[in-house]
């Protein structure tokens, strides 16, 4: 990253962090590499761990994660995140480094972007992680407002204008949503 400060931004770290980003070229090869390596259930707790946005118990993890997953299961999961430095633990409470996680804040707005746009794809995204969650503190939940919430948003606004463009898509996603409530 010193690198590219310097090549980018003659080394002004300042205007470098006033671009509010720090994943980019080789970083972002590599955290896509390892990314796409992870099972699906270690991809789920990524998410959950960035959706929580502060530190987080096995206890909160295994309340989350949709469909229940056995506590050896979690461990195991969370031992190897660990061991590819992909999560941090601290007396049993477990983050993700700032990079790791815009990352994967930026792979589930993606996720989510791309099924919202395209609904007849799975829609399952919805039925395993919530992108706010009712029950976290107030500036958690502003976090993951303007974190989360507010991108997908954006995205749907630049995809789908004008604004009853957007109501009506949304209205058709609803739609698959109780269909496969009303089937299941």
């Amino acid at each position: 990253m010193a690198t590219s400060i310097q090549d980018l931004f003659e080394g002004g770290i300042d205007t470098f962090l006033q671009e509010d980003t720090f994943i980019f070229n080789g970083l972002r090869r590599l955290l896509d590499q390892q990314f796409s390596r992870l099972s699906a259930i270690e991809q789920s707790i990524m998410y959950w761990l960035a959706i929580n946005r502060e530190w987080t118990t096995i206890a909160d993890l295994q309340g989350d994660i949709v469909p229940a997953l056995p506590k050896q299961r979690l461990l195991e999961t969370l031992e190897a995140l660990s061991r590819r430095s992909l999560i941090e633990h601290n007396q049993a409470r477990f983050t993700q480094q700032p990079v790791v996680m815009e990352y994967v804040t930026e792979q589930l707005i993606e996720r989510v972007s791309e099924v919202l746009q395209a609904p007849q794809a799975s829609l399952s995204i919805f039925n395993s992680h919530s992108l706010i969650k009712a029950t976290a503190k107030d500036y958690v939940r502003e976090s993951q407002i303007r974190l989360i919430l507010q991108p997908i948003a954006q995205r749907l606004i630049e995809q789908f204008s004008p604004a009853t463009a957007i109501a009506e898509h949304l209205r058709g996603v609803l739609d698959i949503v109780r269909q496969g409530t009303a089937t299941n």
